[in-house]
């Protein structure tokens, strides 16, 4: 995409000392990154360059708006956009790429430093600190003349600029000892975990017009503006303690506790609270005598319970300075409309798991095997608050959602001689998602909203991702019904259409070695689940995708339908399209199978044959990603996400299609 680029920059120093004979080792490293991009691509209607793209007239002549996508306007003194549409979705795509930077920066560092003392023989005393830190900038401007609707007469600028930092710190006493047939390996220690995160500022004029065009700056911006300040931040200490038990080296029990103080858990008198783990592994190969063909056969299970605190400033919020002001410069207090949370308790998340390992044929051949089942409890969700109570919603601990699955792999070598090898691998995993509860008290209650015909709806007995769509409306024989003017009509409530995730996720990975030479292949696929295109829609609603255009060839599009009391076989293009497309129309023909697969990576390699020189070894490889589909059902990569929101995954709205990449690696090892 023409102006649009990005580069990243990595620098890491890392060291390590030894001192006291070898008792104490000192160790650090550092990283530094910089990161900068420019016109990244992005997804949405809105100040998009591939709205424009995708949906101009196909009888116009694209390259007028090409080379003069920008006219001088004589009245302003300045250039406004050249396009022939004034809808509120469209800018001429080179505007939107010459005129409207969008710049992102990202300065970032991290850096560790480790201690670790052998004071006693079994003994060892770690203490151990690290820092992150990203310094962060969005920069996004719009230029005067483009689309009204989206950017105000005199330009729009969009601003935020913030740093995360993440500082965390532990000292660890452990313990590692062997008593005759029994080993013992133990840990006691305490931690610290302490995040900013979004310390800084944003804001964002809008269609307020800036004082004078095309003038981005903090003294050029309208007296009304409110400029935010975000800010969040949670510490959260801890002290834990395993063990670890082994008899024989053939079985092991393992023991974990862990007490948190969270601070977002403050005055609630829940602030401290305790989750564990227990473990048995068993290698029956080394317990009882095998067929010969079993070289390694290993069982375990475990359970284990995790607390997590909830979001910044929930107990107890307070108001917030930054309401609009007036031409004296005088602001305001934004007050809060969150009903406290004194009784807050922290989330839960109960695991259970089994699983089984084991090698075969001279460990030619492996296999493991892992079953789950998570139940997640008093989960943070928001109520409406009660009228009159003075506040606007409240929250509350409930909810019960359970995850169960499997992650297999199974991998061998099924040629392997002195010269040549071939290894594969092939792992499967599958989750199964349930709301068994949201509100017990309220049945009824759910999350989500309708998304201009489209809409994930969280509710008990259905599951995270569940997507919900305006379907045709039709009577008891299936016709779908239309109208006096002859449209199809839309159901009178959205239906569940199945859920974005995927039934079966699975990949296979092939490596094959001659020599100094080895080429590996990775084939991945998704198989059910659905995937949803707005893009599809629109395209259509504006008779500019190909089946539109076909169907104008053809004259008129097979229906199944009926007005009134008269069955139709067939129907108008224009009107089916204009009527189901756009972005609120019956959504039903866009929701598509989430199968696909994939030739996901493939990569040549070859070690260069090095001696007598100060390179001990090197290697070179040509890389290739995301190369093509063996298999899809989706028009557009079913993997395309319109934003990293859950209930954005699988949902094409105008997002840039996938692409393959190639990459060339040298290392050199001194």
């Amino acid at each position: 995409m023409p102006t649009s680029s990005y580069n990243k920059h990595n620098v890491t120093f890392s060291q390590e000392t030894k001192i006291f004979d070898d008792k104490l080792t000192l160790s650090g490293n550092v990283r530094f990154s910089n990161e900068k991009s420019k016109n990244r691509p992005g997804a949405g209607y809105y100040n998009n360059p591939l709205t424009g793209l995708y949906l101009f007239a196909r009888e116009r002549d694209f390259n007028e708006y090409k080379t003069n996508y920008q006219v001088f306007n004589n009245a302003r003194n300045l250039y406004v956009q050249n396009w022939y549409s004034t809808e509120e979705k469209q800018n001429n795509p080179f505007w939107e790429l010459y005129n409207d930077p969008k710049v992102s920066t990202s300065n970032r560092v991290i850096a560790s430093a480790k201690a670790s003392y052998s004071f006693l023989p079994h003994f060892k005393f770690d203490v151990r600190g690290n820092i992150d830190y990203n310094d962060r900038l969005l920069d996004y401007r719009y230029a005067a003349g483009g689309n009204s609707v989206s950017v105000s007469s005199n330009g729009t600028w969009n601003y935020t600029k913030y740093n995360d930092k993440a500082l965390y710190g532990d000292a660890i006493l452990s313990y590692d000892n062997t008593f005759g047939k029994f080993s013992l390996n133990g840990v006691l220690g305490g931690s610290i975990q302490d995040y900013t995160f979004n310390d800084g500022m944003t804001f964002a004029n809008g269609t307020t017009p800036l004082q004078y065009p095309n003038f981005f700056s903090f003294a050029n911006l309208p007296y009304n503006l409110v400029i935010n300040q975000t800010y969040s931040r949670v510490q959260k200490q801890g002290l834990f303690a395993n063990a670890s038990v082994g008899f024989k080296d053939m079985l092991y029990v393992d023991l974990a506790g862990r007490n948190d103080y969270a601070s977002t858990l403050a005055t609630t008198g829940n602030d401290s609270y305790f989750y564990y783990s227990a473990g048995v592994s068993a290698i029956i190969s080394q317990m009882i005598t095998m067929p010969r063909e079993i070289n390694f056969l290993k069982l375990r299970a475990s359970t284990s319970q995790v607390g997590n605190e909830v979001p910044y400033n929930i107990v107890n919020p307070g108001n917030v300075i930054g309401g609009a002001g007036g031409p004296n410069g005088i602001g305001g207090i934004t007050r809060n409309t969150q009903t406290p949370f004194a009784t807050l308790v922290p989330e839960k998340i109960t695991s259970n798991e089994i699983g089984l390992e084991s090698r075969f044929l001279d460990d030619r051949l492996s296999l493991d095997f892992t079953y789950y089942k998570n139940t997640s409890t008093n989960q943070f969700l928001s109520l409406p608050a009660p009228s009159g109570s003075g506040y606007t919603f409240y929250y509350v601990n409930a909810g019960k959602v359970s995850n169960q699955g499997f992650e297999l792999t199974l991998g061998g070598d099924p040629i392997k001689t002195d010269n040549f090898k071939w290894n594969t691998s092939v792992n499967l995993s599958r989750n199964t998602n349930k709301i068994v509860e949201l509100i017990a008290d309220n049945p009824g209650y759910q999350v989500g909203s309708d998304s201009e015909g489209f809409n994930s709806i969280i509710k008990a007995g259905g599951s995270f991702n569940d997507l919900y769509i305006f379907k045709f409306a039709r009577n008891a024989s299936g016709q779908i019904i239309l109208d006096d003017a002859g449209k199809p009509s839309k159901a009178a409530t959205q239906e569940y259409v199945g859920n974005l995730n995927p039934n079966l996720i699975t990949g296979w990975n092939n490596t094959f070695t001659y020599k100094n030479l080895s080429l590996s292949a990775l084939v991945t696929a998704k198989f059910g689940g659905v995937a949803f295109s707005k893009t599809e829609a629109f395209l259509d609603s504006y008779g500019v995708s190909k089946r539109t255009g076909e169907a104008r060839d053809a004259g008129s599009i097979p229906i199944n339908a009926i007005k009134g009391t008269t069955p139709q076989t067939t129907i108008d293009p224009a009107l089916y399209y204009s009527t189901i497309g756009d972005r609120n129309g019956i959504m039903e023909p866009y929701v598509f199978s989430r199968t696909n697969v994939r030739l996901a990576q493939v990569s040549l390699a070859y070690n260069l044959p090095i001696k007598g020189t100060a390179i001990k070894s090197a290697s070179i490889s040509l890389i290739g990603r995301n190369l093509f589909f063996f298999y899809k059902k989706a028009p557009f990569d079913p993997e395309q996400a319109m934003s990293t929101n859950n209930s954005m995954q699988a949902n094409d709205i105008f997002a840039v299609p996938g692409t393959r990449s190639y990459g060339l690696n040298l290392k050199l090892n001194f």
